[in-house]
């Protein structure tokens, strides 16, 4: 046990695993794009003291499960690191009831899986669709997407998120194809290689969307045009101005630091009320 949670290895992919006895529901907590599971302990941390059994993991290539070679990882990694923490949940947990929250891209890889039936309730936190065009500064992005992205990955050959202060580094087939999908309307719904968007409409359970107004990138129009494809979901779209919270700033990624226990508890009380 280590910081409140037990450390587990499937292959090369790191979880944390905040137990419980006897949990309210069991959580899986899913990471964004570049976005260690580190960031998320305190967040874990505060779910795991509400009662819940809370699982987290790392991506293939982010985080604790950095492998040496970084270049043949595809979202098809990724998507089968989400399915092994849904399995892993299940395993340890085989006589409760499933949540998933997450940040960012899990919400967008939630739908690619059959398993995600599973789950009863699905929390999005500032996740959207990624199309360059619902961006607040816009115009700042398409440099973003168009130039820096192709570039440094094949000057790198990997993204240099580090370096440019976007998370960590980036496996390149993650990178192109990120930027390939945030350059078009659909985003990755009409990418032939990724068959699995076909699964969206078969998740029946209840989805609330987070945002906040001070977000460049999860817009309120960005976040309804990734969650419309959730047909036969109960979708609710709670959107937030900072100052509701006494803060001047909360964007893509302020939900989840510490102290933020004012703001965390939308989710304890959605859950539980719902």
């Amino acid at each position: 046990m280590s910081d409140g949670y037990e450390t587990m290895s499937l292959g090369s992919v790191t979880f944390h695993h905040y137990r419980q006895d006897q949990p309210k529901a069991a959580i899986l907590l899913a990471p964004a794009m570049g976005a260690p599971q580190r960031y998320y302990r305190h967040f874990a941390d505060f779910l795991n003291t509400s009662g819940y059994a809370v699982i987290s993991f790392d991506y293939l290539g982010i985080g604790e499960s950095l492998t040496a070679d970084i270049t043949q990882i595809t979202i098809k990694d990724w998507l089968q690191n989400v399915e092994d923490a849904m399995d892993l949940v299940m395993k340890n947990y085989p006589s409760t009831t499933y949540y998933y929250i997450c940040h960012s891209l899990g919400g967008q890889l939630f739908g690619l899986t059959k398993k995600a039936q599973n789950f009863k309730k699905m929390v999005a936190i500032t996740s959207q669709n990624g199309y360059w065009r619902y961006y607040q500064n816009k115009w700042r992005y398409l440099i973003v997407w168009y130039v820096l992205f192709p570039v440094l990955t094949r000057v790198y050959g990997y993204f240099p998120s580090s370096k440019v202060g976007l998370g960590e580094d980036l496996p390149p087939n993650i990178a192109l194809n990120w930027k390939k999908w945030c350059t078009s309307k659909d985003y990755f719904f009409s990418d032939p290689n990724l068959p699995e968007t076909e699964n969206y409409p078969s998740y029946s359970g209840k989805i609330l969307t987070i945002g906040f107004s001070d977000d460049s990138w999860a817009t309120l129009p960005a976040i309804k045009s990734l969650y419309e494809h959730y047909t036969s979901a109960e979708v609710q779209y709670n959107f937030y101005n900072p100052s509701e919270f006494n803060r001047k700033e909360i964007g893509h990624l302020g939900f989840f630091r510490n102290g933020s226990e004012d703001i965390w508890r939308i989710v304890i009380e959605w859950l539980e009320t719902t």
